[in-house]
C-alpha cells in the first residue's frame, strides 16, 4: 500500500467517523457532486459530503463561484446552462451554505504558512477552511501535499 493510500485511510477514519464537522468543497468536487458525476468522487468522500449536507455543515467558497464563471468563459468546463444559472440551481439543489469571505480571509490567503503555490483560488479556499475550521475536500494534489504538512485539514477525495 502506497503512502497516499495510507494517508487517505488515516484521513477517512479520523474525519468520517469522528465528530460532525464543516466540510468545504473544492470547486471541482462541488461541480461533480451537483452534476451527479459520482464516479469522480470515491464512495467514502461522497458519504461524507452527504452527511455534511444533511447536517447543514456543507460549505462553498465564494471564489468557487468566481472560478466556475472563469472556467466556463475560458471553455475549460462545459455546463448545461449559463454559469450563473448553474450556480443558482446548485445552491438550490443542495443544503450548502456559502462560507464567509472576509477581509481577514483575503489577507490571510496572502500570508499562509509553509509553501503553497500562488493560485489565488486555492489560496482563498485554504484560508477559508483554516478560518472557519473546516475540512477541505479536494483532489488537488498540491493542496493535499499542503495539508499533509499540517497547515489545513483535508479530506482527499
Amino acid at each position: 500500500m502506497g503512502t497516499r493510500k495510507r494517508h487517505y485511510i488515516k484521513e477517512e477514519s479520523q474525519a468520517f467517523y469522528g465528530r460532525d464537522e464543516l466540510i468545504l468543497l473544492d470547486t471541482h468536487i462541488w461541480i461533480w457532486y451537483v452534476s451527479k458525476e459520482i464516479r469522480q468522487i470515491p464512495s467514502a468522500a461522497h458519504a461524507k459530503i452527504v452527511k455534511a449536507e444533511i447536517a447543514g455543515l456543507l460549505r462553498i467558497c465564494y471564489f468557487s463561484i468566481w472560478e466556475i464563471g472563469l472556467l466556463e468563459q475560458k471553455g475549460r468546463i462545459h455546463l448545461a446552462m449559463d454559469s450563473l444559472e448553474w450556480v443558482k440551481n446548485a445552491m438550490e439543489q443542495t443544503n450548502a451554505s456559502l462560507a464567509p469571505l472576509t477581509p481577514e480571509i483575503i489577507i490571510k490567503s496572502t500570508r499562509l504558512p509553509g509553501n503553497l503555490h500562488a493560485d489565488p483560488t486555492d489560496r482563498i479556499l485554504v484560508a477559508t477552511a483554516r478560518n472557519i475550521d473546516a475540512t477541505l475536500m479536494t483532489r488537488d494534489e498540491r493542496i493535499i501535499q499542503y495539508g499533509r504538512q499540517g497547515y489545513v485539514k483535508i479530506f482527499s477525495s
